[in-house]
C-alpha cells in the first residue's frame, strides 16, 4: 500500500512539472530554436553567382511563420528567409555567402532576414556594398516564380525601368538593365534572371523594349553594406553598355576602365568572359583593359568584365554588342494587272474586274499597298481611287480607259503600270429567220408542228409571226410563238412564211414546205437474215431482222421456232418482238447435226404483214470428252466397311461407252474393288483401313474421247475405337443368335449400371473363334465408357459364368492397345505388344491385363549388372581366399631356419681360380667364421651337376631354395 501510494504521488508530481514547463512555453518562456539575427527592407539577394539550395518554404504565410518553418529545416538548409509578397523563400548561403547578401530597392517590398540559431550554428554575415553597375545573376531554382514576380515588380516601377538587353531562348534566360541619372561613366546596374520552366511568360511591353532603348532613373539605391571590402567601379566605353555594327563589320574593341584608379602597389587580376550569344565569334584579349571580339555573327552577344584585386577588392561590369543584319539593297515592286492590260468590251457588257494579285517584290511581297487611279475615260469626272487589291469596274460607257495602278513595298519604294480598257458602243444586226425543214405527211395524217425557236439575233428577237402563203385551208395555233401547231391539213401543197422582228424593228423571214399527199401503201419486206451455223458446246445465236423494210413505215416484229417442234419448251427465245433477239440453250440431238428454222413476221401500220425464214444448224464436235458427275472428296469413318463412289450421272452426247477406275500406287495396301465393280459407273471398295484412298476415274465415249477425274477417299479411324472391347467366344461352332446377344447386353448393362447402354458395333468370325466388338454407353451422359474400365469392371465380376451352358467365353479384351508401355516402350493398337526403346526388356515374371508382353519394365543395362554382380562377388571371394592361404604360407616358410652345406672341394677351388665374381644374396660374408655357419649332416647331398646348373661361382646354396 505504502508503495502504491508513493508511486501515484511520483506520478502526479510528473503530471504537475509537465504542465508547468507547458505553461512556460506558451507564455515564451521556453528557449527559441532560432531568432531573427538581422533583417533587411527593401532588400532582395545579391545573387552575383548561383544561389545554391535556394527552395520554396509556403505562400501566404507571415514572417514568423516562415521564420518557423526554416527552424524546421535547420541551418544546413536555410541560414536566409526572403519574404518577398506572399511568398517565403529559404537559402542555406553556406558556400557562397556572397551570393545571399541584401540587393536594396526601396520601392520594393521585400524583407531579407539573416536567421539565428540557438545552437551556435549561425553564419558570418558578409557585407557586401552594391552600388549601381553590379551585375545579378540568378540560376533556375524552386523559386524560379518568385524572381519572376521581382523582375515584374522591377520592370513596373515608375521611377526605374529594367531593359532586355539579352534573351537565350535555349536557356529562357533575361539580362535586365536599369541605367541612373549620372553621366556616361556613371554605374549602372544589370540583373540577368533565369526563370524556371514553369514560370509565367514577361510581360510584353518588357519583351518589346528595344536592345539598347535605357530610360534614366536615379532610384537605384546602394545597400547598406555588410563587409569592409572595397569595390571597384569598372566602365567601358561602350554607351548605356551597348555597342552596336552593322554587317560586314564583324568586329568591335571594348575598352575598360575603373573607378577610382587602380592603385599600383595592389595586383589585379582582369577577366572577359561572354555570358552569351552566337556561338560563332572569338574573344580574345589585348591587353588588361582590352579586348577584341571578331568573326561576330548576327545577334547580341554579352560580354563580362571583372577585376579582382589581391587585398580583396571587386568590380564587374558587362556590355552587350549587338550585331545588326547587313543593309538590304531595295528593288522598287513589280506590278502586274490580270487579266491584261489591254481590255476590250462590247456593250452592252459594261463591267470589268482588275487584279493586282500577280504583282511581285524581292521583300515581303504580302505587306505592299496597292493604289488603282483612272488616268482618262469617256467623262469629265474620274472615278475614285481604290486601294484594294482587286478593283471592280461597273456602268462602263463607250470610250477608252486609262488606269493606273501604283503598288508600294514595305520600304517605301514603289511602281506603276497601266491598262487600257475600250468599251466599244453596240451594234445591232438584223435577226435570222429560220422556219425548219420541210414536211410531208401521208393522209390522212392531218397534222404536224413547224419550229421556229431556231431564228437568232444579236440582241434578241421580240415577236414571232407565222403566215400561210401558199396552201388549202389550215387550222393555224400558236402563230405568235416560235412554234406553229397545224391541224386539218388537207390534201395538197402548203407554204408558211415566219417573220421576226428584233428590237430595233429590224425583220427577217423564212418559208417552209409542208406537203400532204395521197396514202400508196405496199406490204413490208420480211429479211430474218443469214442462215447460221454453230458447234456445240456454244448454245446461243443473235437473229437480226433490222434488214426489214416498208414503204412507210415497219411497227411490229415477231420470231417464231418453226421446227424441230419438240425444242419449242428447251430454247429461249429472249426478245421475240424486237427487231434482234438472242436465242439460247441451243443443243444437239442425236448424234447427227441439228437443225433450227426461226420465222420472222413484220407487220406495218395498216397491218399488212410479211414473214421470213432462217435455219440454225447446231453441230457437236466429236473430240468434246464426256462430262463425268461425280463426288472428288468422300470420307468414311471406320468401322464402316464398304464405300460405293457413284459416277453413273457423268454423260456425253455421243453416248458413255466404258468406265475405268484405277487406284494409285500409293494406296495402302489393304482394301480391295469388289469384282468388276472397277469396270462399272459405280465402284465399290471394301476392307480397307484408316487412311487415304486415291482412283482415278476415266470415261470414254463411243468416239474414244474421254475424261479423267481423281476421286480422294478418307477412312478415319473409328471414334469409338478406345472403347470398343473384344469378346471372344471359345467354340465357332456356338450359334450366337439374337435372343443370346440381347442376354449378353443385358447382363454387361446389369454390372455397369443402370443407366448404361451396349452398343454392338460388329460381330465376325476369327478364325475358331466368334468375336462381339462392343462398347458400353452412360446414357446419363451420352458418353462412352473407356474399354479398360469395362474390361477391369466385366473381370472382377461373374457374369461369364452364368453363361457356360450356352457358349464358353474364351477371353475379353480391349481392341486397340492402350498401355504405355512402363513408359519405356509404345504399344502397338493392334498386335497389343510393347516395342520397347533400346535398353529396356519386358518383365517375363509380370502380365497386364492378363497379357504378356505389354510392359517394358526391365532395363537390359541393370539386367546385365545384376546377373554379373554374383560373378564377381564370388571371384572376388576366391581370389581373397587364395591370397589369405598365400600369405599364410609364406609366412610359415619364412620363419624356418636356413641351412646350409659345404661345397665340395672342387667346386670351392674352381671358384677362386674363377677371374669373374658375381655378387649374389647367397655369397658368405667375410665376417662370417666358420664357427657362425650350421652344418645340416643330414641334408641331401648336392650333386656336382647341380652346382653346376647355379653357377660355378656360387660358395653356399639353400637347400630349400633348390627343392
Amino acid at each position: 500500500t505504502e508503495y502504491a501510494i508513493y508511486g501515484y504521488a511520483l506520478e502526479k508530481m510528473t503530471i504537475q512539472l509537465l504542465c508547468f514547463l507547458l505553461v512556460l512555453c506558451v507564455v515564451g518562456v521556453c528557449p527559441e530554436q532560432c531568432a531573427v539575427l538581422q533583417e533587411y527592407s527593401h532588400s532582395y539577394p545579391l545573387g552575383k553567382v548561383s544561389v545554391e539550395g535556394i527552395h520554396m518554404l509556403a505562400k501566404n504565410v507571415s514572417l514568423n511563420e516562415c521564420l518557423n518553418l526554416c527552424c524546421d529545416e535547420g541551418p544546413a538548409k536555410c541560414q536566409y528567409i526572403w519574404k518577398f509578397r506572399n511568398n517565403c523563400v529559404g537559402m542555406p548561403c553556406i558556400n557562397n555567402k556572397t551570393a545571399c547578401s541584401p540587393q536594396t530597392f526601396e520601392k520594393l517590398s521585400s524583407i531579407l532576414v539573416v536567421v539565428k540559431y540557438n545552437n551556435n550554428n549561425n553564419i558570418e554575415i558578409e557585407d557586401q556594398t552594391t552600388p549601381a553597375s553590379s551585375d545579378v545573376i540568378v540560376q533556375p531554382s524552386p523559386a524560379g516564380p518568385v524572381f519572376d514576380e521581382l523582375a515584374n515588380e522591377l520592370s513596373s516601377s515608375s521611377s526605374q525601368q529594367l531593359n532586355i538587353v539579352s534573351v537565350s531562348t535555349t536557356s529562357s534566360q533575361l539580362v535586365l538593365s536599369t541605367l541612373t541619372s549620372q553621366s556616361a561613366n556613371s554605374s549602372s546596374a544589370s540583373t540577368s534572371i533565369l526563370p524556371s520552366s514553369s514560370s509565367s511568360e514577361v510581360k510584353a511591353s518588357v519583351l518589346m523594349t528595344s536592345v539598347t532603348s535605357l530610360v534614366k532613373s536615379s532610384s537605384s539605391v546602394v545597400p547598406t553594406p555588410t563587409s569592409h571590402a572595397k569595390i571597384i567601379t569598372v566602365a567601358t566605353d561602350a554607351i548605356n553598355k551597348t555597342k552596336e555594327i552593322t554587317l560586314p563589320v564583324n568586329s568591335v574593341k571594348i575598352f575598360a576602365s575603373t573607378w577610382p584608379e587602380l592603385s599600383t602597389a595592389v595586383k589585379y587580376d582582369w577577366q572577359w568572359t561572354q555570358l552569351f550569344g552566337p556561338s560563332e565569334g572569338f574573344l580574345s584579349v589585348v591587353g588588361e583593359k582590352e579586348a577584341d571580339l571578331t568573326g561576330l555573327v548576327q545577334g547580341v552577344y554579352g560580354i563580362k568584365v571583372s577585376v579582382t584585386g589581391d587585398d580583396g577588392s571587386y568590380g564587374e561590369t558587362c556590355v552587350n554588342v549587338t550585331v545588326l543584319p547587313a543593309p538590304r539593297m531595295n528593288t522598287p515592286p513589280h506590278p502586274v494587272i490580270t487579266p491584261s492590260n489591254h481590255l476590250l468590251l462590247h456593250l452592252p457588257t459594261d463591267s470589268a474586274i482588275l487584279e493586282a494579285t500577280g504583282s511581285t517584290d524581292d521583300y515581303e511581297a504580302d505587306k505592299m499597298t496597292y493604289k488603282w487611279e483612272e488616268i482618262s475615260g469617256p467623262l469629265e469626272t474620274r472615278m475614285p481611287p481604290s486601294y484594294e487589291q482587286i478593283l471592280y469596274l461597273k456602268d462602263l460607257i463607250a470610250g477608252t480607259y486609262i488606269i493606273k495602278l501604283t503598288v508600294t513595298d514595305v520600304d517605301g519604294a514603289s511602281n506603276f503600270t497601266t491598262a487600257n480598257i475600250t468599251v466599244l458602243a453596240s451594234v445591232d444586226n438584223p435577226p435570222i429567220a429560220n422556219a425548219g425543214d420541210a414536211q410531208k405527211l401521208v393522209w390522212p395524217h392531218d397534222h404536224v408542228v413547224l419550229y421556229g425557236n431556231a431564228s437568232f439575233d444579236d440582241n434578241g428577237i421580240v415577236t414571232y409571226n407565222w403566215k400561210k402563203s401558199v396552201g388549202p385551208g389550215v387550222d393555224m395555233q400558236g402563230s405568235f410563238t416560235p412554234i406553229l401547231v397545224l391541224n386539218r391539213l388537207q390534201k395538197g401543197d402548203y407554204v408558211f412564211t415566219l417573220t421576226v422582228t428584233d428590237g430595233s424593228k429590224q425583220q427577217s423571214t423564212a418559208e417552209v414546205s409542208v406537203a400532204v399527199v395521197e396514202e400508196a401503201n405496199k406490204p413490208p419486206v420480211a429479211n430474218a437474215g443469214s442462215d447460221q451455223t454453230i458447234s456445240w458446246p456454244m448454245d446461243s445465236v443473235t437473229l437480226d431482222g433490222s434488214s426489214s423494210s416498208d414503204d412507210q413505215d415497219v411497227v411490229q416484229y415477231h420470231w417464231t421456232l418453226v421446227r424441230p417442234v419438240g425444242a419449242i419448251g428447251q430454247l429461249d427465245i429472249e426478245m421475240p418482238r424486237g427487231v434482234s433477239t438472242n436465242v439460247t440453250r441451243l443443243c444437239v440431238r442425236g448424234k447427227s447435226p441439228t437443225v433450227y428454222e426461226f420465222n420472222l413476221t413484220v407487220t406495218d401500220q395498216h397491218n399488212l404483214t410479211s414473214w421470213d425464214s432462217v435455219l440454225v444448224t447446231v453441230t457437236k464436235d466429236a473430240s468434246i470428252p464426256p462430262t463425268i458427275v461425280v463426288t472428288l472428296q468422300v470420307e468414311v469413318s471406320l468401322p464402316q466397311h464398304l464405300v460405293v463412289l457413284n459416277a453413273s450421272r457423268s454423260h456425253d452426247d455421243f453416248g458413255i461407252a466404258s468406265y475405268q477406275w484405277m487406284p494409285y500406287p500409293q494406296n495402302l495396301a489393304i482394301g480391295e474393288m469388289m469384282s468388276g465393280s472397277e469396270h462399272s459407273a459405280v465402284l465399290y471398295f471394301t476392307n480397307f483401313v484408316e487412311g487415304v484412298y486415291l482412283f482415278n476415274l476415266t470415261v470414254h465415249n463411243t468416239y474414244h474421247a474421254h475424261s479423267s477425274a481423281v476421286v480422294n477417299v478418307t477412312v478415319l479411324p473409328d471414334v469409338h475405337e478406345k472403347n470398343l472391347v473384344q469378346l471372344f467366344l471359345a467354340d465357332r461352332s456356338v450359334v450366337l443368335t439374337l435372343a443370346k446377344l440381347t442376354l449378353l447386353k443385358e447382363m454387361i448393362c446389369n454390372e455397369m449400371g443402370t443407366e448404361t447402354k451396349v452398343i454392338v458395333q460388329e460381330t465376325r468370325q476369327l478364325l475358331s473363334n466368334t468375336v462381339v466388338e462392343f462398347y458400353v454407353l452412360d446414357t446419363s451422359t451420352d458418353k462412352p465408357f473407356l474399354a479398360t474400365r469395362v474390361v477391369n469392371t466385366l473381370d472382377e465380376s461373374n457374369v461369364f459364368k452364368k453363361l457356360n451352358d450356352e457358349f464358353s467365353i474364351k477371353g475379353m479384351e480391349t481392341k486397340v492397345c492402350q498401355t504405355n508401355c512402363s513408359g519405356h516402350g509404345v504399344c502397338d493398337y493392334y498386335s497389343k505388344t510393347c516395342r520397347c526403346k533400346p535398353g529396356w526388356m519386358a518383365n517375363p515374371f509380370r502380365s497386364v491385363h492378363g497379357k504378356k508382353g505389354l510392359n517394358c519394365d526391365w532395363s537390359i543395362l541393370y539386367l546385365v549388372i545384376i546377373l554379373l554382380a554374383p560373378v564377381l562377388v564370388s571371384t572376388m571371394l576366391v581370389w581373397l581366399i587364395c591370397c589369405c592361404c598365400y600369405k599364410r604360407q609364406k609366412r610359415v616358410v619364412s620363419n624356418r631356419r636356413v641351412r646350409y652345406a659345404l661345397l665340395p672341394e672342387d667346386s670351392r677351388s674352381s671358384s677362386k681360380s674363377s677371374h669373374h665374381t658375381v655378387n649374389t644374396s647367397i655369397m658368405v660374408s667375410e665376417s662370417e667364421t666358420e664357427e657362425e655357419i650350421l652344418f645340416d649332416k643330414k641334408s641331401k647331398k648336392i650333386k656336382n651337376n647341380n652346382l653346376s646348373k647355379y653357377g660355378s661361382n656360387a660358395q653356399l646354396i639353400n637347400p630349400a631354395k633348390l627343392q
